[in-house]
């Protein structure tokens, strides 16, 4: 999440070393000199329970806290008007999630340190839409992209490219389908007209 750190845990707060023994119990507010603040449950000096966290550049972090990091459900607004909502661990996204951005897009699914991992929908400004697996931020594995402009993608990807088996159709009613290594038909496969015409044997290189 980029500055989505709370990072309490290495703070220290603005009077810490002038008042000796303090210990932030229950419901408070904690102030640090850059202007970040805290406010909601603590336990023997650690961020415990519900509370709000004011990062000093102006994102928002309310939910869940332990050991001083987010941890458990919360919500994660960012100054540019982004926005995560779910499962944290220890300060980063785990779990389920939703996170929309200022353009319109939108994600909701699996996140695994911090990451878009495991099965998840993506929504694009222009209403293109993937629905399918995730690799660290990546799409990898088995999914369907549905583009704006009618066509589809069934099919293996690998590192955001299309790879492995797939069938590709265009709104005019061609269609392939066959082998794909790195977004190029490469291998065997079956290209059909909108005529009914066909044809099948191997590619190369999308050729």
């Amino acid at each position: 999440m980029g500055s989505g750190s709370n990072d309490m845990h290495e703070r220290k707060s603005a009077s810490e070393d002038n008042i000796p023994q303090v210990v932030r119990h229950g419901y408070g507010v904690q102030y640090w000199n850059d202007g970040a603040h805290y406010e909601g449950q603590w336990s023997y000096n650690k961020a415990e329970g519900q509370g709000t966290f004011w990062h000093a550049e102006g994102d928002v972090y309310k939910g869940e806290f332990k050991n001083d990091m987010a941890n458990g459900y919360g919500e994660y607004s960012h100054i540019n008007g982004s926005k995560y909502k779910g499962e944290f661990k220890d300060d980063v996204q785990e779990g389920h999630g939703e996170e929309e951005w200022v353009d319109g897009a939108k994600y909701v699914g699996a996140y695994q340190n911090g990451m878009k991992h495991g099965y998840g929908v993506y929504k694009w400004a222009n209403t293109s839409i993937y629905k399918g697996n995730w690799e660290q931020n990546k799409i990898s594995g088995y999914g369907e992209y549905v583009w704006n402009d009618g066509r589809t993608y069934n099919g293996y990807w690998l590192d955001n490219n299309m790879h492995g088996q797939g069938i590709y159709s265009w709104a005019d009613g061609r269609k392939y389908e066959g082998e794909y290594i790195n977004d190029k038909k490469h291998g065997f496969g079956i290209y059909t007209y909108p005529d009914g015409r066909s044809y099948k044997g191997q590619w190369q290189n999308g050729k």
